[in-house]
């Protein structure tokens, strides 16, 4: 069963497959995270420990 996360960002809801997700990296100097997927890449604000959080605690649909 896929297991997904959901990031609000600027009026925009991302419901994210872990399972498409290749990479996350944190841009320090411009504060955001960069969420590498296999088509496209998602910038948030939140932190890098809060997206791994996210990750861990991913729930299925």
């Amino acid at each position: 069963m896929s297991k997904f996360i959901e990031i609000k960002e600027n009026n925009l809801l991302h419901s994210i497959n872990i399972d498409f997700i290749i990479s996350v990296s944190e841009d320090i100097r411009n504060k955001k995270t960069i969420i590498y997927l296999q088509n496209r890449e998602i910038l948030t604000e939140l932190t890098l420990e809060k997206v791994k959080v996210l990750i861990a605690n991913a729930s299925p649909y």
